[in-house]
């Protein structure tokens, strides 16, 4: 083996080991990764579901009994006591039910954060695929929700949900 040949073998030997330790890294990080979810997971998941349950209740008159989340934040829905996936359901049902878990989601995320309560909340055009009945019920829920949080906005080009609400801004783009 000539001295080149073995500066080679060193160098190569080298970098394998500086490989191997970025390896070991990342697999320390994945763990701590890992762990960090679970431990969120533990402490927010049943947060997130009884709120979104109870907000996902209200809103169908009962209909559905409870939405669940599982490890890897998939959502369940219980219909007649069986859960079914989120996709089973109309875009109008899978709609509501995001809507449901975005409050819970920002409560829970308040709570963690060591906040009191959530003052604001601010929705873009939920209402596109929410049929009139389905309509009534989201605007009845957030009529509800008006007594926990001081301000909610609600972005709509839905003109007949002005007159539910005691301030309405209206912004009319000019074209230019």
């Amino acid at each position: 083996v000539t001295l080149e040949r073995a500066n080679e073998i060193s160098n190569s030997i080298q970098i394998i080991e500086k490989q191997q330790i970025k390896s070991d890294h990342l697999k320390q990080l994945k763990s701590l990764i890992e762990s960090f979810k679970t431990h969120i997971l533990e402490r927010i998941s049943p947060t997130i579901s009884n709120e979104a349950s109870r907000l996902f209740a209200l809103t169908t008159k009962g209909r559905y009994e409870m939405i669940e989340i599982n490890d890897n934040f998939e959502f369940f829905v219980y219909d007649n006591g069986k859960p079914y996936p989120i996709q089973r359901f109309s875009g109008g049902e899978i709609d509501l039910c995001n809507i449901c878990l975005r409050i819970a989601l920002s409560k829970a995320i308040g709570e963690l954060s060591g906040a009191q309560n959530i003052r604001f909340m601010a929705f873009d055009e939920i209402f596109g695929s929410q049929d009139e009945e389905r309509r009534q019920e989201i605007l009845q829920m957030f009529l509800y929700l008006q007594e926990q949080f001081a301000q909610i906005y609600i972005i709509s080009h839905i003109e007949s949900i002005k007159d539910v609400f005691p301030n309405t801004l209206y912004i009319n783009r000019t074209p230019q």
